[in-house]
């Protein structure tokens, strides 16, 4: 599994956390991700802060069959709009379903309750 967090608003084709995560997967398994979002500092204004707006994950695996499949599936956060959650709980995008999702942190996100 790869993943990649994207902030395609200050520069184009500027990936600011790619993070591995090595298998095997059987289906069913699951597997936890931290944006680096959670590393921001609440003190400091967000423009100042490497804000990633897009993330992208990529599998690879083999079906039942033994044929290699890949599942690439990115979403966009609009920091304009706390209210909409581009992805929630329960979710099924591919191959894979949402099984549990922070939502931003609060001191970024107004809208959002605490």
């Amino acid at each position: 599994i790869e993943i990649i967090e994207s902030n395609r608003n200050y520069c184009e084709y500027c990936d600011l956390h790619l993070k591995l995560i090595p298998g095997p997967f059987v289906d069913g398994d699951e597997f936890s991700y931290t944006s680096i979002s959670a590393e921001f500092t609440p003190d400091e204004p967000l423009v100042d802060q490497e804000v990633p707006i897009i993330i992208q994950l990529i599998l690879f695996g083999k079906n039942a069959a033994g044929i290699t499949v890949l599942n690439t599936v990115s979403w966009e956060y609009d920091l304009t709009n706390c209210d909409d959650e581009p992805i929630m709980t329960g979710d099924k995008i591919g191959l894979i379903e949402v099984v549990g999702y922070e939502t931003a942190i609060p001191a970024f996100c107004p809208a959002i309750e605490t």
